[in-house]
Parts: structure tokens; C-alpha cells; sequence
């Protein structure tokens, strides 16, 4: 009988003396007896997996096998894959492993009340087994999960982002740790030591500003702003069919400079014949819709301030509150807009706030 053989596609061959079967992810093997088997004993064998209550091996028809693994997901079967190579190659039982591209972060100096740029640790699971994440945490609010993809189960040499930024309340030397949380296997939780040190309150941004206009699809329901002057002049030209200007604007900084952050802009298609843009500020919003593959990011397209935790802006600025139609038109739109009222009457068309803040500040432009 031919050992069963684990492969990268997670394809499993079993002989016809010996079949493993599935139950609540756990792994049973045949103890058939005969000189092609694993064992040639009757006893049953007893073993652990990835650290989990002892289990009875037994034999079990392969029909029974086969219909299993049509319920089993591609992560668990990776599992019992892994655990079968271990096995074969000495009994070891398989077992998961996080392992971080660093331990350490340091963010530098950073003026008190802004957020830095986003910094990137990669997890990967060096383990011989899958492991489940159950939480990525930070032991201090300074240093913030901006966003991270680590989260349920990650393969065996399967990898997953956490991207980290820095806020300082004060002045002074800041520091904490960023931990990962998982079972199912050795190592957790693992830690990133993270630190840096807030400065005084830098000043207020300057610069020249940018009109940043505002359009509206009838037919989509969907709302569009542009700093673009080549798109302005376009769509006030009336030469792309079914918008038209709502007659609102606000400003933003044509540069970058002290106290500003860049404004991300995506697009998608993903909702024909609707198509939709969204915007949002770095460090808070732009750097987890990298990973969406139905978003294709189109640039830093103008500049902001940013608002605080509590939605405030800093002197010579004013909130731009950012609103979702929750997906009612049958694909994603946000509006955003500096007019209070505009706030409510879009609340009462049940779009929901989003930024920071009760009231759900996207982001500060200048007056």
C-alpha cells in the first residue's frame, strides 16, 4: 500500500487498504494490518494534532473519505496535508508558526495630533500546519492598526499584512506593541515593538489651494468631486453623458506640505453598468483599498489636513464630512461635502457618516 502523499495542490491519493476521514477537522488514520499498511498491529495508534486532545486512529471506508472532503476547506486540508508529511517523515506532529519580516518598528519623530505614513509587517506562516488569527492588537492607541488582512486562516507559507501608523497625544518618547493572536499553533502571541516620539503641535498647513467641484449621475444616483481641470472643463461641457454640477465646492491643498496628507483616489468598474470613484486620505482609509482588486488606484490627487480622533480640525481649516449610500443604488458611492445640512439631508437618505469623530469628519480643507 502506498503511503498517502500530501503535494503542494493539497491533492491527497489514498491506497485501497487505508483511508483517512474528517471529522471537525480532525485527522484519523487506518490501522489496517498487512505489509503495504502504515502499522502492522491492530492496536489503534494515538496521537495529537497541532496540539489539540488526543485522538483514536481508526479505519475508515473510502467513500466515507471522499465524501468529507467535499465539505473541508482548502486551509484545513492544507493542515491535514502538512500533518501527513510529518508524519510520514517521523510522527512529529505538524504545527503552525508565525513569523514576522521584523520585530521592531521605530516611527521617528512625528508632530503631536498627526498621523505619520503607514508602516508595513509582513506575517508568514513558517509552521508545518495552518494557524488561525484571532485578533491583531496594539497596546497603545498612539500606534495604530491602520489595516491589516490578518485574519482567519492562513495557510502554511501563506502570508498576511498588518500596516501600522503613529499619532502622538504628547510630547516625548511613545512606544507599545502590536501583537498577533492564533491557535493552532507554537508562538502566540507574536509582538512587534513599536516607537517614536511626538513633537510640538506643528502649525497650521499653508499653501496655494485647489477648487475641488462636485457632480452629480441621475440615472447612477451617484455623486462625483474632481480637482482636475481637465476633468472640469469636460464635464462642464457636457462631454460625459448624465452628469452635471451640483453647484457645491470646496478647496484643498495643490501641494504637499507641513500638516498635509494626500488624498488617494480608486475607481471601479466592478458594478456595470454603475462605475464609482473613492477617495480617502493616507494613513486613514487609502492604504487598505490597495488590496482590493476591484479598485484600481488612480493617484494622489490633492491634499488635506487631517482631522483628529474626535473629528476636529486645526485652525484655518474646515471638516469635509464623508457619507456611504451603504451600496443602495446596487454599487458602492460616498459624497462628500463642508455643508452641515447637506449632512442632514443626506442622513435622512439614510447614507451612514464615515471618518472620524461622531459626526464622521473624511478629512479638514482650508477655508
Amino acid at each position: 500500500m502506498k503511503h498517502f502523499v500530501a503535494v503542494a495542490a493539497i491533492a491527497i491519493t489514498a491506497a485501497t487498504c487505508a483511508a483517512p476521514a474528517f471529522a471537525q477537522a480532525t485527522l484519523y488514520r487506518n490501522t489496517c494490518t498487512g505489509s503495504g499498511c502504515h502499522v502492522s498491529s491492530t492496536t489503534p495508534d494515538r496521537f495529537s494534532r497541532n496540539g489539540e486532545s488526543v485522538d483514536t486512529i481508526r479505519g475508515v471506508p473510502r467513500p466515507d473519505m471522499q465524501a468529507a472532503l467535499s465539505s473541508v476547506s482548502d486551509a484545513t486540508l492544507e493542515s491535514i496535508a502538512a500533518y501527513i508529511r510529518a508524519y510520514n517523515a517521523g510522527g512529529t506532529t505538524a504545527s503552525g508558526k508565525l513569523t514576522l519580516s521584523t520585530s521592531s518598528l521605530a516611527f521617528g519623530g512625528q508632530a503631536v495630533a498627526t498621523t505619520g505614513t503607514a508602516k508595513r509587517v509582513t506575517a508568514t506562516n513558517t509552521g508545518t500546519a495552518a494557524v488561525n488569527v484571532t485578533g491583531v492588537s496594539s497596546t497603545n492607541g498612539e500606534f495604530r492598526v491602520a489595516a491589516t488582512t490578518c485574519t482567519g486562516s492562513i495557510a502554511v507559507s501563506g502570508t498576511c499584512t498588518i500596516d501600522i501608523t503613529f499619532r502622538p497625544t504628547d510630547v516625548g518618547p511613545r512606544g507599545g506593541t502590536v501583537s498577533v493572536v492564533y491557535s493552532g499553533g507554537t508562538g502566540s502571541p507574536v509582538g512587534i515593538t513599536v516607537s517614536g516620539e511626538g513633537s510640538a503641535t506643528a502649525p497650521p498647513p499653508s499653501g496655494a489651494t485647489v477648487t475641488i467641484k462636485e457632480y452629480f449621475h441621475a440615472a447612477f444616483g451617484h455623486y462625483f468631486i474632481t480637482a482636475s481641470a481637465a476633468e472640469i472643463e469636460l464635464l462642464d461641457a457636457g462631454k460625459f453623458d448624465g452628469w452635471s454640477s451640483t453647484g457645491r465646492s470646496f478647496k484643498a491643498y495643490q501641494n504637499e506640505g507641513a500638516g498635509t496628507v494626500a488624498v488617494c483616489r480608486f475607481f471601479t468598474e466592478a458594478f456595470a453598468p454603475k462605475s464609482s470613484h473613492f477617495y480617502a486620505p493616507r494613513g486613514t482609509g487609502c492604504e487598505p483599498v490597495f488590496d482590493n482588486k476591484d479598485w484600481k488606484y488612480e493617484g494622489d490627487v490633492f491634499y488635506v489636513a487631517e482631522a483628529s480622533d474626535a473629528g476636529t480640525c486645526p485652525a484655518g481649516t474646515q471638516p469635509i464630512y464623508r457619507l456611504y449610500n451603504q451600496g443602495q443604488t446596487g454599487a458602492p458611492n460616498h459624497r462628500y461635502t463642508n455643508d452641515p445640512a447637506v449632512r442632514s439631508q443626506m442622513l435622512s437618505q439614510k447614507f451612514q457618516p464615515e471618518g472620524k469623530g461622531a459626526d464622521g469628519v473624511g478629512f479638514c480643507a482650508p477655508l
